[in-house]
């Protein structure tokens, strides 16, 4: 009751001026998502460990996603919003013992959260800056998830080093032109 009474608190003052307190819904939702933390763990122990840090860590999500819905100039939002999300659901993945490798599921989270974040128009422009870090989180994501074949155990390092020796040898190359 507490921690529920002191984030309606925020949320509210939110709602009175949500332009200039729009910092208020994240203490908000954060104490409301441990509120029903508590509640949950209080009410049922096997569903309060199954699904209560999801639900903490989802609401802090939300409050990020509200401060970005309030006002899209602060785009920056959807990156811990994002984060928390992916954090939120990697918790359920790992807590009802999914086969899918909870590592896995963070990568993809963030990569999606870039990947949804270059879409974001700004007086700037799109944030197409945030497609490199999508992708390098995807390609993580991948090598983590591919770990649970045994084919792909010594295929992606080998891979890598392949990549690797390719930058040397064309660094070589073209520096050898430079010096021509």
């Amino acid at each position: 009751l507490v921690f529920g009474g002191a984030g309606a608190v925020f949320v509210a003052n939110y709602a009175r001026q949500p332009k200039t307190r729009w910092w208020s819904i994240i203490p908000g939702c954060a104490l409301l998502g441990l509120g029903g933390l508590v509640l949950l763990g209080a009410m049922s122990r096997g569903l309060g460990s199954l699904i209560g840090a999801p639900l903490f860590l989802g609401s802090i999500s939300l409050a990020f996603l509200i401060v970005f819905m309030g006002e899209p100039s602060r785009w920056w939002a959807l990156i811990p919003g994002g984060t928390m999300a992916s954090v939120a659901l990697t918790a359920f993945v790992d807590a009802v013992g999914s086969p899918i490798d909870g590592g896995a599921v963070m990568m993809f989270g963030l990569a999606a959260t870039f990947g949804l974040l270059s879409l974001v128009k700004t007086p700037q422009g799109q944030l197409r800056w945030a497609l490199i870090p999508a992708g390098v989180l995807a390609a993580v994501g991948l090598l983590i998830l591919s770990q649970s074949l045994s084919l792909a155990r010594w295929m992606w390092p080998l891979a890598l080093v392949l990549v690797g020796v390719t930058f040397v040898v064309r660094s070589l190359a073209a520096r050898n032109e430079n010096s021509e």
